[in-house]
């Protein structure tokens, strides 16, 4: 891996770590969790489809993410062993 790249990964978790501390008792949406992690907001639904990220759902439906799974996924794109799945695809 580059040092660029880990870097860059390096700071994506600095921020997930300041996000933790500064939302963690409020859940995220979909859209939010999608830029954070550079996807399309329908991969962040296939994967709470899939049962991949722990949600909850509001009574209208919505999926809503709590903060900490932004940052187990962030910590397993971390990881040179993480799923493929998680690496996601660029967002468009």
């Amino acid at each position: 891996m580059s040092q660029a790249i880990l870097r860059a990964a390096e700071a994506e978790l600095e921020r997930a770590y300041q996000l933790l501390e500064s939302r963690a008792d409020r859940p995220l949406d979909v859209g939010y969790v999608a830029r954070r992690l550079s996807v399309a907001p329908e991969t962040v639904r296939e994967w709470i489809r899939a049962g991949r990220i722990a949600v909850i759902q509001t009574p209208n439906h919505h999926y809503k993410i709590p903060a900490s799974e932004l940052f187990r996924i962030l910590q397993a794109r971390k990881s040179s062993k993480s799923p493929k799945w998680w690496r996601g695809r660029a967002a468009s």
